[in-house]
């Protein structure tokens, strides 16, 4: 009897771990570094440890967020968390040399996954960001199928390890929201099994991984920023665009018909400079799109359609060598049927 309560005991407290609630606090979040010299501090709410929306109670407005450790699950359409700050002055996080305010900054290892109805809203247009002094912080965000409603206008990594973009549902951050690295290296990981309408903004020498399944098309409706010297970024793409497409929208000013070389498999962005509202000249960058060894990827197509120009994979096309293996198969099996015959 006594070994049996003893069991007892230890399972109810494995499974009390298992499903321990965040932890919620009212913190002050430093940033860490500033171009100016400047070190800016602001209220914010502090979230780690796992859970689900239920533990943050009736209190689902927040000015902004801190993201510590955190593993959040939203999965209850009536609990909608919403973070409200839109600039510095409203409770915005300044990250990145005082250069950005974010609703949300994560540090340290964190997944946000939303499903079952599950509603997320953030106000400010720079949304969801990564950012510590090491660069070791992650991301994992996971957009299901059963979402319901999340609107957040910007997922970026300004400096951390890996972010990884998960998304289920069509247009399952909102449409046009903005998908983003600076850190030069591979960061950012998206993958994407239905249609997805997004800007980019790749910063000088980023490397940036999309897997688009499931015949899913990308429709990129803009870019965000070309940063003072960016000249090259890359787009992995694993399978090649085999089983997926990428649209540039026509109504971007970022780019035209002339903006693909074929060659190279590169595609150039090009943004406006202004002084005082006048144009003075532009920027590019150009982006080359490369297969999971980061080497140049032959088989792609670039068609115009409606809607804008679409990129897409072409089956290979048979080296002379391989031809020659082929008709010589062809041969030899030719000469064992007549053989036989």
């Amino acid at each position: 009897m006594k070994s049996y309560i003893i069991a007892l005991s230890s399972l109810i407290a494995f499974s009390a771990s298992s499903y321990a609630s965040l932890s919620i606090v009212e913190d002050t979040y430093v940033d860490p570094k500033d171009k100016t010299g400047n070190t800016y501090t602001t209220a914010t709410t502090k979230v780690s440890g796992t859970g689900t929306v239920a533990d943050f109670g009736s209190t689902l407005s927040y000015k902004s967020m801190w993201l510590n450790g955190a593993d959040i699950t939203l999965n209850d359409s009536t609990k909608k968390l919403l973070i409200t700050a839109t600039n510095k002055d409203s409770g915005g996080l300044s990250v990145s040399k005082g250069s950005a305010w974010y609703d949300v900054v994560c540090q340290g290892s964190n997944k946000i996954t939303v499903k079952d109805g599950g509603t997320i809203s953030l106000s400010a247009s720079n949304g969801l960001t990564i950012y510590d002094s090491d660069g070791t912080s992650t991301l994992d965000l996971t957009i299901d199928s059963t979402a319901g409603d999340v609107s957040i206008r910007k997922v970026y990594i300004n400096n951390g390890s890996m972010l990884t973009v998960n998304l289920h549902k069509v247009n399952a951050l909102g449409a046009g929201s903005q998908l983003g690295s600076a850190c030069g290296g591979k960061h950012l990981t998206v993958n994407m099994d239905c249609d997805q309408n997004v800007a980019l903004d790749f910063r000088a020498g980023t490397k940036n991984a999309f897997n688009i399944t499931n015949g899913a098309t990308m429709t990129v409706s803009g870019w965000g920023y070309i940063a003072n010297g960016a000249t090259t970024s890359s787009i992995i793409l694993a399978d090649g665009l085999k089983n997926g497409s990428i649209l540039f929208a026509n109504t971007s000013k970022y780019w035209s018909e002339d903006s693909w070389d074929e060659e190279n498999s590169v595609f150039t962005v090009k943004a406006e400079v202004k002084e005082d509202g006048v144009v003075t000249g532009y920027k590019t960058m150009a982006i080359s799109f490369v297969d999971e060894n980061e080497e140049q990827l032959k088989n792609l197509s670039f068609s115009a359609v409606e809607g804008g120009w679409l990129l897409t994979g072409m089956q290979a096309v048979p080296e002379p060598a391989e031809w020659a293996m082929i008709f010589g198969a062809l041969a030899l099996g030719l000469a064992i049927y007549r053989r036989r015959k």
